[in-house]
């Protein structure tokens, strides 16, 4: 089933004025995001505080050599994607996420057998709380990363690139979390009727196209700068019963976080992504090869309309429990799928990166006395490593090679 907004002032909002810019940039911190949630948390009674979503918590950790099964259930169970993994007198050793389960575990291997430590990402970048919100979000975009390590100021110096003491962690903060604190912050900017999306073409004669329309920065637009890379979206038909096994395979060849689930025309009837596979696959520990990608996905769909501006897609991506958005046009058919980091990238504009701690490879070399602050960049080879590819977390090279299953082209809106 497809849901759509019911906004009541919807009509009107689309033909007030517009205003077209990008959402202004935030001066709100990390560390600003933190002390919010820990007032709160620090208010309320200890049965309440173990009732709260995990994002009041520190962090959530997993041992290195604890299975891969584990991981999964504690993800499932705690409704968060990531765990910092840990080792017994190195302290924080990497990060191990949604991602790192759908890329590096194939569908017919024991997930009990498998160590966390085979597949998680040995690259973390650890950031202090004076870090600006716009600030993380473009160092995020810039390394295809969803979650930076927080870190205590004062003990900073203790943190060095082979690995940060567990004392000095003090939270892990997703792309969503911080799209979030974002929109909070933004909030009426984002709401404001004035900056709605522009008027639909129904609702203009021929020809009747202002220059401002023109600027406007859309669903649509963001899709077209997307295809520009990726002309396809991945999809398959509901008759064609298509197996998780298939499904996900086709996702790590693409690099894709999700596959659509459509009818025989360009209707969603659903959305499998790698919350679904780890959710109603890995943990209750069914077969990927006999279950059927229709029967694992996730049905009630939240779509974004060609025409929504960059302020719309900015307040949904950040308050809607979703990670991908499917783009329909008037008539409901289906003309792409945006990402929160596509939204993300484009709010970021110009803002640079910030610095932070690289985590290297676990088991590489002895632990550095003192601490390095490192910019923001894939960490330094040895020469036995130089020639081997590099990996950052939850980002992989997808392959050219044609896909068996139903690769659609994307409808330019």
């Amino acid at each position: 089933m497809l849901l759509s907004r019911r906004c009541i002032s919807m009509g009107l909002l689309r033909t007030q004025a517009r205003f077209y810019s990008a959402p202004t940039i935030s001066n709100v911190t990390v560390g600003d995001i933190l002390s919010e949630r820990e007032k709160v948390f620090t208010t309320l009674d200890a049965a309440s505080q173990g009732e709260l979503h995990p994002h009041f918590e520190q962090w959530q950790s997993i041992r290195h050599d604890a299975s891969v099964h584990n991981a999964v259930s504690l993800m499932v169970q705690r409704n968060i994607g990531s765990l910092i993994v840990t080792q017994e007198g190195q302290g924080v050793v990497g990060i191990v996420t949604e991602r790192d389960v759908l890329n590096k575990v194939t569908t017919d291997e024991d997930h009990e057998n498998l160590a966390v430590k085979d597949i998680m990402s040995k690259h973390i970048l650890c950031v202090d709380p004076s870090t600006t919100i716009m600030e993380a979000l473009a160092t995020m975009n810039k390394e295809k990363i969803r979650h930076l390590a927080v870190i205590h100021t004062e003990l900073k110096e203790t943190v060095s690139k082979d690995s940060v003491p567990i004392e000095a962690m003090r939270c892990v903060l997703s792309i969503k979390d911080i799209l979030k604190a974002y929109a909070e912050d933004k909030k009426q900017e984002l709401t404001d009727p004035n900056n709605a999306a522009p008027i639909t073409n129904t609702e203009k004669t021929e020809g009747d196209e202002s220059k401002s329309d023109v600027n406007a920065v859309t669903a649509a637009k963001l899709l077209r700068k997307k295809h520009d890379k990726i002309n396809l979206i991945l999809n398959t038909r509901v008759d064609d019963n298509v197996h998780v096994a298939e499904a996900v395979a086709e996702m790590v060849k693409r690099n894709f976080g999700a596959v659509m689930v459509m009818d025989d025309g360009k209707k969603i009837k659903g959305i499998f992504t790698e919350r679904d596979y780890l959710t109603k696959v890995l943990h209750p520990k069914l077969d990927a090869r006999e279950l059927l990608t229709k029967d694992a996905c996730t049905r009630n769909v939240w779509s974004l309309k060609s025409d929504d501006s960059l302020h719309t897609c900015v307040f949904e991506a950040a308050t809607r429990n979703y990670h991908h958005f499917p783009v329909v046009d008037s008539k409901e058919d289906i003309v792409g799928v945006l990402s929160v980091k596509d939204i993300v990238r484009e709010i970021c504009g110009e803002t640079k990166p910030t610095t932070g701690f690289w985590l290297m490879e676990y088991f590489k070399k002895p632990k550095s006395t003192t601490a390095e602050k490192v910019e923001v960049k894939q960490p330094e080879e040895t020469k036995a490593e130089a020639n081997e590819p590099k990996k950052t977390e939850e980002s992989s090279t997808p392959t050219t090679e044609e896909p068996k299953t139903d690769v659609s082209p994307a409808k330019n809106p």
